[in-house]
């Protein structure tokens, strides 16, 4: 289903595809992943009735305030929007990025354009960026090879990067950026057109007036890209070995002086618009201080990397060897409480995989030391909920364990 929406028309089909990608990193996830709207083409209904009922004018709803817990019990916010305008942001970003993302330099790796040999990676799902672990490998792996015994890593990232963004300076930053794009004149006016579009609607969409993108969203670090396109190239420019990923920053340099120099080159780019490095994780470290290197890289542990080569072998024999090891790492994790690390998610990942897949026939006691740490982390660590309702409702649970989680919510002393 094709909907006109003033500059563009939307493809119901084609947007939906992205969104179900974007779904997975949901803070909030609907229960049936918003299969009713997809399946009966009602999302297209919704946008095209709005456009209709508003004159030929899509208005988009406020965007709903909710709180996400982080590391400390902290917490942090989260913009959740209508599906019809997440369609409509999604939409509206597909349209720019082809224009708009060759502007960005190759040392930016976050939410990119495939390129012509990198397509193969998301065949068959039209998945509009690339795919993002693999992106990920790509950023650790040029950092890890410009990194010498002699040289120094400047590892740092951006505090409240989002919430930092000023709608009206990326709104200008696009505009000012439209003469470089490769396009005529015609679709030059026609990205204008989208430009003005899209801003229109982000009043809405925001955390105040004019500042705060929603997060956890692909469209969102597509945009963030663009407005930090100034910052990565003054850095690129003055001869810098620097990286970026999102909000996550590396700069390898000579020596400490040249780190700490580099480091002050970088606060003072950031600081115009309105972005700031987070003191607590910035770190200097030596390129011969292997295990702070592999910290910074987030490297996780040798045990991980084995336990991952064999399920990359993605055959049924190498990765039932890994069965005890996976429980023996997870448990360890556990014991440790590190329940925000790479680890604690790797492992959730493959459990929940054993867990669904019949071919691997686990049998429930394996799950059970792991289930009942699991729900007792419900208590300890908020930050890592989203992943632990991942692993119990996949694995077999027994009524104790629903007693347990009914005891955890009904608490006005633990659910705050």
């Amino acid at each position: 289903m094709t909907i006109q929406c003033g500059n563009f028309v939307l493809d119901a089909a084609s947007v939906a595809r992205q969104l179900k990608q974007d779904f997975r990193d949901d803070w909030f996830p609907d229960p049936v992943g918003y299969s009713d709207l997809f399946e009966s083409e009602l999302l297209g209904k919704v946008i095209s009735t709005n456009f209709e009922e508003n004159h030929g004018e899509y208005r988009p709803s406020k965007a709903q305030l909710l709180n996400v817990p982080k590391s400390n019990f902290t917490l942090r916010y989260a913009l959740e929007t209508s599906l019809a305008d997440r369609a409509v942001y999604q939409a509206l970003s597909n349209e720019l990025l082809p224009y708009f993302d060759p502007l960005i330099a190759w040392q930016v790796f976050s939410h990119r354009l495939p390129t012509s040999d990198q397509k193969g990676e998301r065949a068959g799902t039209k998945y509009m960026f690339r795919n993002g672990v693999a992106a990920w490998a790509d950023f650790l792996g040029c950092v890890e090879a410009r990194i010498a015994n002699s040289s120094v890593l400047l590892s740092t990232d951006l505090a409240n990067y989002f919430e930092n963004i000023s709608i009206s300076k990326l709104r200008s930053r696009f505009l000012e950026f439209v003469p470089e794009i490769r396009a005529s004149g015609e679709e030059k006016a026609a990205i204008r057109g989208k430009i003005d579009q899209l801003f229109k609607y982000m009043t809405e969409w925001c955390f105040q007036e004019d500042r705060g993108l929603p997060q956890n969203r692909d469209a969102s670090s597509f945009l963030a890209n663009i407005y930090m396109r100034e910052v990565d190239t003054r850095m690129i420019n003055e001869g810098y070995v620097y990286f970026r990923y999102m909000d996550d920053i590396k700069i390898v340099c000579e020596s400490r002086t040249a780190a700490r120099k580099a480091l002050k080159e970088l606060v003072l780019t950031l600081r115009p618009i309105g972005q700031f490095v987070n003191s607590g994780k910035t770190k200097i470290v030596s390129g011969s201080d292997y295990e702070q290197i592999r910290e910074c890289l987030a490297a996780g542990s040798v045990e991980m990397k084995r336990i991952a080569t064999a399920w990359n072998t993605k055959s049924l024999k190498p990765i039932s060897r890994t069965f005890i090891p996976l429980r023996t790492l997870m448990l360890k994790t556990l014991e440790a409480e590190a329940f925000d690390t790479r680890e604690f998610r790797f492992c959730i990942g493959r459990l929940e995989t054993l867990a669904r897949c019949k071919e691997f026939k686990v049998p429930a006691d394996y799950f059970r030391p792991i289930t009942e740490r699991i729900i007792n982390g419900l208590d300890i660590a908020p930050v890592a909920t989203d992943q632990m309702t991942r692993y119990l409702r996949s694995v077999p649970l027994k009524a104790d364990d629903f007693n347990a989680l009914e005891r955890h919510v009904e608490d006005p002393e633990k659910t705050i």
